[in-house]
């Protein structure tokens, strides 16, 4: 969950087999200076003082900081009491319900071993984001029933943010196991030395939609074009090129700042029940353009034909981008190092739209309801549809 992570390794002996286990693991406006004195957490007053300072965040900042801060992240947190999973946590996932999910995959990935050539080593098991580590634990007791793929695999790794989390996967995967290999450290998944090598499965449930996202909307022309403009070296006129330029909509990022206490919020684009907790931040188109409003919404031809559409809020995760390649590389390769075939399969399951651009799906969930994102940050689970 999420790309600055812990690296937890370790070896121990469980299966009748010795594992080698890793745990990779623009203006300036009173709108956005609040005075507020009580703020839900640690984490929102920090927030707060930090917007204060330098100006509204882009909306991937804001989910960035709620998810993984140091200061309490909501995966990112070491209190030991904080339960995330299942009835006493926010929310539960397939794997929690039931081991036949964990057991398909497993067959699945045993499946793509036959059909590549049944290769004798070099496999290695690879999740992105694995919670309490069930999904993994399933998985590997299913391959056991599989002799010759279980002796293939070289090492398994869990990417996983959460100390918490962390320990949870050691203590289900190995138990009192003892302990041959540990070390600890912090790296990211696209740190690991791709092996050419190596045989990767990768699977990532419910990862994707947890990577921060950018959001803009498309500013339509209010006023009439200009024929001319005045400048410091006098009167000119607008050429045509420029004219049909300034009269198309322009993209807008949508921007996070707290809301004032003596104010409400009216520029709030998603509207949640927060279970009586007001809004502590809330989304602001800005009156300029940035880096990404430029470059993002203008790199597919899916995001532009939106651009017409005022009512649009349109999501990207660069984040996703970036893992979906780093994917794609340990099994085909790179153009530096390419494979002589590609090697490895990887199953990624999520939500979002089939046949559309996600839009406007940003979501909190705190004890199993859906809330406002924009409240309680480091305590609400946040998330978005995946392209």
């Amino acid at each position: 969950m999420i790309p600055h992570l812990g690296l937890f390794s370790l070896r121990c002996l469980r299966h009748s087999k010795q594992f080698t286990v890793k745990f990779k693991i623009p203006i300036v406006s009173s709108r956005w200076l609040s005075t507020r004195e009580n703020w839900s957490t640690p984490l929102a007053k920090q927030l707060s003082e930090a917007i204060t300072t330098t100006g509204p965040i882009s909306l991937a900042a804001f989910m960035r900081m709620c998810l993984t801060s140091d200061l309490d992240g909501y995966y990112s947190s070491k209190q030991p009491t904080r339960d995330v999973f299942g009835k006493k946590g926010d929310f539960v996932t397939s794997p929690e319900i039931s081991q036949i999910f964990g057991e398909l995959i497993g067959i699945w990935f045993a499946t793509e071993w036959m059909a590549q050539g049944r290769q004798r080593k070099g496999v290695q098991m690879i999740e992105i984001g694995p919670g309490m580590g069930t999904l993994m634990d399933d998985i590997l007791r299913t391959i056991e029933n599989f002799k010759a793929i279980k002796s293939s695999i070289d090492a398994i790794y869990l990417v996983e943010v959460s100390p918490s989390l962390r320990e949870a996967q050691k203590k289900l995967l190995c138990g009192d196991a003892p302990m041959v290999e540990i070390s600890i450290g912090y790296e990211s998944l696209y740190s690991l030395v791709i092996a050419l090598d190596s045989v990767p499965f990768i699977v990532a449930h419910e990862f994707f939609d947890a990577l921060p996202i950018h959001a803009f909307q498309p500013l339509l022309p209010s006023n009439p074009i200009k024929e001319s403009i005045q400048t410091p070296t006098g009167n000119h006129r607008i050429t045509s090129t420029a004219a049909k330029a300034l009269q198309a909509p322009q993209w807008r990022e949508l921007v996070v700042s707290p809301v004032s206490p003596d104010l409400e919020n009216p520029s709030a684009s998603v509207n949640n029940s927060s279970n009586g907790f007001a809004d502590e931040f809330q989304l602001t188109i800005s009156q300029k353009s940035t880096p990404q409003s430029n470059f993002l919404p203008e790199m597919s031809q899916r995001y532009r034909t939106l651009k017409s559409d005022a009512n649009t809020v349109l999501e990207i995760s660069p984040e996703s981008l970036v893992y979906a390649q780093e994917i794609a590389k340990r099994i085909g390769g790179t153009s530096n190092s390419p494979r002589s075939s590609p090697s490895g399969a990887a199953l990624i399951l999520d939500y979002g739209p089939q046949d559309s651009v996600p839009q406007n799906s940003l979501r909190g969930i705190y004890r199993h309801e859906r809330v406002s994102p924009f409240t309680r940050p480091g305590l609400v689970d946040l998330s978005a549809d995946v392209d």
